[in-house]
């Protein structure tokens, strides 16, 4: 829920408070858990042109509309950062024409406009995925710099907007999931091992971890197609991440 400073405080309330984070996150296969996280942005692109008769695009008059515009700071994106590994920006939603209207709330949006006509207004609404927080604040640079020099008789304006901060992977993230995998193989189940952050998308623990000394997630029960209506479970996990879950607290409690 948003805003996240409210709707996550009692979270950071509760790991100030802690010595561990554990999320019960569901797994991707019965042998991996999560030691990191990328973090997670929203940006906004709004390109402006003239509204005028298409037979005078490309003209000094008219320019190359908000369309042309638009298309050019997405693909100048995708030329100078699609390349960084652990980046990913992508444009989600686009609307344009003489008008566009985004209901961001719902995921829709209107438009309106004719093909005779110049578009006066794109709208981009799209998220940024990073590995660590210097990434994060270049790839913003970078995005602002191509916004910033648009095509002629036209404007670009980009607005970016913090969501979830990265779950940083760090050694004592690590010595928790060795602690977990021993869990696992003392029942007889496979050794452990950290999932790739680019497979992953953001969860509740990363608002935590920079307040807690050690973190862990994907905790819970494995399945498929997350977030997709064709979401599956495994129901047979669900006794193997619980039986998991209370010995490593046991062992962990006892320490």
């Amino acid at each position: 829920a948003k805003p996240t400073e409210i709707s996550r405080e009692w979270l950071i309330a509760e790991a100030k408070r802690s010595d561990i984070a554990l999320g019960f996150e569901f797994a991707l296969s019965p042998n991996q858990l999560i030691t990191e996280r990328r973090g997670l942005s929203e940006w906004f692109l709004t390109s402006t042109g003239i509204d005028k008769h298409s037979a005078t695009i490309f003209q000094p008059e008219t320019g190359f509309g908000a369309m042309y515009e638009s298309a050019r700071v997405l693909d100048e994106i995708r030329q100078k950062l699609s390349n960084e590994q652990g980046l990913t920006i992508n444009p989600g939603l686009i609307l344009g024409g003489s008008t566009a209207v985004e209901d961001s709330a719902s995921g829709q949006g209107t438009a309106s406009g004719r093909k005779t006509t110049v578009a006066r207004i794109t709208s981009v609404h799209g998220d940024l995925r990073f590995s660590s927080e210097d990434q994060r604040a270049s790839a913003e640079t970078r995005m602002k710099d191509i916004a910033s020099h648009p095509l002629p008789q036209t404007n670009s304006d980009l607005k970016i907007k913090a969501i979830m901060p990265v779950m940083a992977d760090r050694e004592s993230n690590r010595q928790l999931l060795a602690a977990y995998s021993q869990v696992s193989q003392d029942l007889d189940g496979p050794a452990l091992e950290s999932a790739p952050s680019a497979e992953r998308g953001g969860a509740d623990i990363s608002y935590v971890n920079k307040y807690v000394t050690a973190s862990l997630d994907g905790l819970g029960a494995w399945g498929a197609g997350a977030h997709s209506e064709n979401e599956t479970i495994e129901l047979g996990s669900l006794p193997v991440v619980t039986k998991r879950a209370a010995i490593f607290l046991s062992r962990y409690g006892n320490q």
